[in-house]
């Protein structure tokens, strides 16, 4: 018997988007992925005045209605970290390799995570590529960390959740 593969995809959702729905499609294909598990933060960094995390997940479980190999987490820690988080995810699923789906604007800053090397050593990744981010850079920082990963090109990779939020007035 396999070992099940899980894949967690942390972000704000807001809103959540084909792109996103996209990505976590072709990742769970590309990485051969059993479920991916949306995980809506719920006070992200550097973002203010956005929905409340149940509300966000009550958006994404309507998006991937349907599609059983998709799922919303929601776990009671305030932003995904390696001290937070993970400890929760492996609990949670203790006999599964967990694979982190994360976009290039935060592979770029890998390196500077705190406790890094713990989070390379328990997960593969799964970057999804934008057209505007150095895939070089971000290849570098993976390979200097010596992580394993896949980079995930898709259609919609040129969306952004800042598209589709209405102006403040």
């Amino acid at each position: 018997m396999s070992i099940k593969r899980i894949g967690i995809y942390p972000g704000t959702f807001n809103p959540v988007h084909v792109g996103h729905l996209e990505f976590a499609r072709q990742a769970a294909i590309d990485t051969k992925l059993d479920k991916v598990y949306f995980l809506p933060e719920k006070q992200p960094r550097g973002k203010h005045n956005i929905p409340p995390q149940r509300q966000r997940a009550a958006a994404i479980d309507a998006i991937i209605h349907g599609s059983p190999n998709l799922a919303s987490l929601i776990v009671d820690v305030d932003q995904f970290s390696v001290d937070s988080t993970l400890d929760l995810l492996e609990q949670k699923f203790s006999d599964c390799q967990l694979v982190l789906l994360i976009g290039t604007d935060v592979a770029l800053t890998l390196a500077n995570w705190n406790k890094i090397n713990k989070l390379v050593d328990t997960v593969e990744f799964a970057i999804g590529l934008r057209d505007s981010e150095n895939k070089t850079d971000v290849v570098q920082i993976l390979e200097d960390l010596e992580a394993k990963y896949r980079l995930i090109k898709t259609m919609h990779s040129t969306i952004r959740s800042s598209q589709f939020r209405t102006p403040k007035a």
